[in-house]
């Protein structure tokens, strides 16, 4: 019988190792910034969603503490006394809700124009 002679790699096989391993690490770099991208994404909409949450409680607290007659209340009294001071917003506006009589709807315009509603209830 014959023996065969394996004492080295060929040029064939490393030109295919090294495509094999120039594709996972494609693979692997897309997958990396796929999830870059998300992270990125879910990390900017959870700060809208906190500003949103902080501008609400503020404007509650707001209407709760310092305002104990809402007629008194008006739409340049609210923008003046919270907008910039507490958080950025173009304006606070305060109006009766027309399903229910017993609540008002207050409405804030953010920054990049997205409304934040909330409806407050003065019994």
């Amino acid at each position: 019988m014959k023996k065969l002679n394996n004492k080295g790699v060929t040029l064939i096989e490393l030109i295919v190792s090294f495509i094999l391993v120039a594709v996972a690490v494609i693979y692997f770099y897309q997958t990396l910034y796929t999830v870059k991208k998300l992270y990125s994404k879910s990390q900017k909409e959870t700060q809208e969603f906190v500003d949103k949450t902080y501008a609400l409680r503020i404007v509650d607290a707001y209407i709760d503490d310092e305002a104990k007659v809402y007629d008194s209340l008006t739409n340049n009294t609210l923008t003046e006394n919270i907008c910039g001071k507490y958080f950025e917003c173009d304006n606070i506006k305060i109006e009766d809700n027309e399903d229910n009589n017993k609540m008002y709807k207050v409405t804030i315009t953010m920054e990049n124009g997205e409304e934040v509603v909330l409806y407050k209830y003065h019994g």
